[in-house]
C-alpha cells in the first residue's frame, strides 16, 4: 500500500493476523518479499491504466519468481481513463508535453512505443495492453534464461497465458495471467488440461465475466439445482440470468455478514 496516511486503518481492518501489509510502491517492495522461495500466486490488482512502472513490475517478477508461479495483472481498460491519466503526467517540459498527440502521450505513460501506431479502437486498447505485458514477461524470461545459459546453472523457463478476462465492476476492467514453468516440463503443463477449462484463454481471445444481478434467495434456489438439474420456471429469474449464473456459480462469492 503506497498511501501511508491510511496505514493504521489498514492494519486495524486486517481480518486475520497472518496477513502482512507492506507499505510502499510495488516497484520498491517486490524485491523484499522473498518471492523466489517457492511457487507463488502474485496478483497485481491495479485500479488504474497501464503505466511504465506496471510494466517494470511484471518484467522484474517474470525474471525472478520460482517456476510454477502465476502472475496476474488487473487494469482499468477504459479509453477515457487512459486519456485522463496522461494529463496527470509530470513532464520536465509541460508545454512540449502538451503539444504531443494522444498516442505520443500514451507511449510516454506506458514506456511502450507500440502505442504510437497501435489501433486502440474498440477492443484494440485492451488487446494492446495484453501484448505490452506479454512483451514484458518475455523480456524478463529472456534475461533470466540468458543468465542461466551463461552460468550453466539452472533451467530454462517458459511461460503460458492462462487468463484473458474482461468484466465490468463499475468500470470496464481487464485481467491477464501467466504461468511460468521449466521449459523441459512442458508436457506436465499440457497434462493439466488448462484448455479444457471454459474460462482459460491462451491467446488474444478473451472471456467476458458476466455476473447476473441476483438476490441471495434467488442464488440459494438456483444452487439447489446445479450442476446437473435445470432451475424450475417458478424461480422468477430470466433464462438469460439462469444461463449466465450456471457458467460461473462455482466461482460466485458466497458470503454473509451479521452482527448479533
Amino acid at each position: 500500500e503506497a498511501n501511508s496516511e491510511v496505514e493504521d486503518r489498514l492494519r486495524f481492518n486486517r481480518p486475520f493476523d497472518c496477513i502482512e501489509i507492506e507499505m510502499g510502491f510495488s516497484t520498491n517492495v517486490l524485491s523484499k518479499l522473498g518471492l523466489d522461495s517457492g511457487p507463488t500466486i502474485v496478483w497485481f490488482d491495479y485500479d488504474g491504466v497501464l503505466t511504465e512502472s506496471i510494466r517494470i513490475d511484471v518484467r522484474s517478477l517474470a525474471a525472478s519468481v520460482t517456476p510454477y508461479s502465476v502472475i496476474v495483472v488487473t487494469l482499468d481498460a477504459r479509453w477515457k481513463e487512459l486519456l485522463e491519466t496522461t494529463k496527470s503526467v509530470e513532464a520536465p517540459n509541460p508545454e512540449e508535453y502538451e503539444a504531443l498527440s494522444n498516442f505520443e502521450k500514451i507511449a510516454r505513460l506506458t514506456g511502450d512505443k507500440r502505442f504510437l501506431t497501435a489501433d486502440l479502437s474498440g477492443d484494440g486498447l485492451t488487446e494492446n495492453y495484453r501484448r505490452s505485458l506479454v512483451g514484458q514477461v518475455e523480456a524478463g524470461l529472456r534475461e533470466r534464461n540468458l543468465e542461466t545459459a551463461e552460468s550453466g546453472v539452472g533451467r530454462r523457463i517458459a511461460f503460458r497465458q492462462l487468463f484473458n478476462f474482461r468484466y465490468c465492476d463499475g468500470a470496464e476492467m481487464a485481467t491477464f495471467g501467466w504461468l511460468v514453468y521449466p521449459e523441459d516440463e512442458a508436457q506436465k503443463v499440457d497434462a493439466v488440461g488448462f484448455e479444457n477449462l471454459d474460462f482459460c484463454r491462451t491467446d488474444n481471445t478473451y472471456y467476458r465475466i458476466v455476473a447476473p444481478k441476483l438476490t441471495f434467495r434467488e442464488i440459494r434456489e438456483l444452487n439447489r439445482f446445479l450442476p446437473l438439474g435445470e432451475a424450475p420456471a417458478n424461480i422468477p429469474v430470466s433464462e438469460e440470468f439462469k444461463s449466465a449464473y450456471k457458467k460461473i456459480y462455482r466461482y460466485f462469492p458466497c458470503f454473509t455478514e451479521a452482527e448479533i
